[in-house]
């Protein structure tokens, strides 16, 4: 469907510099060809134009053909994605660039760093041919937030007896693009009754390319520690006397190039929340500092 839309745009009316029939060929001394060899585009560009100049003595018309070949690279296909929409361009008296006109439709998730195609100047009348190909590479466009889905071991400190400790995590997809659903954390209430694996939240904020850890949740209810509380993996912090933590509203965290490490603010806590049936905060049952994850 989207080649058949694709398709349909090429059969739009197209503008082409005018020329009268009677207006002879070129005999001056003049070439034509591309701009350029090469040329890169972003992989979300839906029409490109490819300059065609001529140098020298122009006088009359010229003419060239142009055929696109070698398309190649993950959904990049001649004629379905990647279409040239005319093939013989005619450079009118005192017209210095024309353009060789492609609509492509080639964005993708899938990261393929070795696509391109290649137009070929294949004929020319009134010009000799100078620049005869160009080829057109395309750039793939990184989406940050699919990268960073993904198994990941959280690595921390236990800031009960400052012991290392280790445990996974997934990150999942939350609200797209805005969020992801944190699957696992250190698991201390499966023994106290709880079956089901914890998730939290961490919010993703593209124009900062940063994290937040924000609270989450309550992925268990009703838990008995004495009294009965609902649980949930939040942000934390040291209390004023700097001898126990307490709920804060957010923590930060950043990724390195290769999407491989997120590393949380150096004062970042996050811990297992306990709240009443009200939300009236009520203690804790596990607290982690020095935060990273790295994926597996």
């Amino acid at each position: 469907m989207k080649y058949l839309k694709l398709l349909a745009l090429c059969l739009l009316p197209i503008s082409f510099a005018a020329c009268s029939d009677d207006e002879e060929m070129n005999s001056g001394n003049a070439t034509v060809g591309f701009a350029s060899p090469e040329m890169s585009v972003a992989e979300n560009t839906s029409m490109i134009n490819v300059p065609i100049v001529v140098e020298g003595e122009h006088t009359g018309l010229i003419k060239v053909n142009v055929e696109l070949i070698d398309a190649k690279g993950t959904s990049v296909t001649k004629d379905e994605s990647v279409i040239l929409t005319g093939s013989n361009i005619v450079m009118p008296i005192d017209v210095q660039t024309v353009y060789a006109e492609v609509r492509t439709l080639v964005n993708t998730t899938t990261d393929d760093f070795d696509r391109s195609f290649t137009l070929q100047i294949t004929s020319a009348e009134g010009a000799s041919i100078s620049t005869a190909s160009c080829k057109v590479n395309i750039e793939e466009l990184i989406d940050p937030y699919e990268k960073l889905l993904g198994n990941y071991t959280f690595n921390a400190i236990d800031l009960t007896d400052g012991s290392s400790v280790t445990f996974n995590v997934e990150l999942t997809q939350g609200a797209p693009q805005r969020s992801y659903t944190v699957e696992g954390f250190d698991g201390y209430l499966l023994g106290v009754g709880v079956t089901e694996r914890e998730f939290w939240t961490l919010e993703y904020n593209a124009e900062t390319e940063s994290l937040t850890a924000v609270k989450g949740d309550y992925y268990a209810k009703n838990v008995n520690f004495g009294f009965l509380a609902n649980c949930c993996v939040t942000p934390m912090k040291f209390n004023e006397a700097g001898d126990n933590v307490e709920p804060t509203t957010a923590w930060d965290a950043t990724w390195d190039e290769g999407y491989t490490t997120i590393t949380f603010d150096e004062d970042a806590i996050l811990g297992i929340g306990l709240y009443s049936s009200t939300g009236q905060y009520a203690g804790w049952a596990g607290a982690y500092g020095n935060i990273t994850l790295t994926k597996k």
